[in-house]
This record gives C-alpha cells, structure tokens and sequence, in this order.
C-alpha cells in the first residue's frame, strides 16, 4: 500500500496540471469554487488531507470526465486515508508523522 501522504503528493500534482492545463489561474478557480485561493494552493501543495466534495467540484470545472474522473476520486479517497500516526497527533511532531506516513507505505 502506498502511503497517503504520497498519493496526496501525487494528486497535488495532478491537480495543478489539470488546472494549468486549462489555463485557469489558482485566483481564478479560487472564486469559482467560492473559496480562498490558499485552500486551492494548499491542496495543490499536499498541505493537508484532501476534501473530495472539493476535489469533485474542482473536476467539474475543468470539464474532466470518464476514466479520468474516477481515477483522481479514487485517489483523492485515498490520500484522504487517515493512519494509525494520525491518533498520536498530540505526542508525536509533525515530522514523526510524516516518518511514519511513508514508513507505512514501505
């Protein structure tokens, strides 16, 4: 199994691509979507768990459909994963989170 952290990774990118590739900026999709550009660039960075519904609307937009549509929900399912580390969230730091993260995806 990978860890969520690097399918996150992986939707991130995915996302960015998809959006610059129809030449919409971060501003831009931000106001569509009736969100602060930070959440969009925080989700285009990995910077926290995914929200699906948002990833959902964020595809709609763009006009993705079909296959592709359901391969970055099912990621974005994925990278939403929470692990065992996520418990420990008050004793452990951010990094031993993210240590154990991609350890169990090892």
């Amino acid at each position: 199994m990978v860890s969520p952290y690097v399918r996150r990774l992986k939707l991130a990118t995915e996302l960015r691509a998809l959006r610059e590739e129809h030449g919409i900026l971060t501003e831009d999709l931000a106001k569509r979507l009736y969100y602060s550009r930070t959440k969009i660039s925080r989700l285009e960075t990995a910077a926290g768990r995914p929200d699906v519904a948002v990833v959902m609307s964020i595809l709609d937009i763009l006009g993705v459909t079909g296959e592709e549509w359901e391969r970055i929900i099912r990621l974005a399912h994925e990278a939403a994963v929470k692990g065992w580390w996520d418990r420990y969230r008050q004793s452990m730091g951010p990094r031993q989170r993210l240590y154990a993260d991609l350890e169990f995806g090892a």
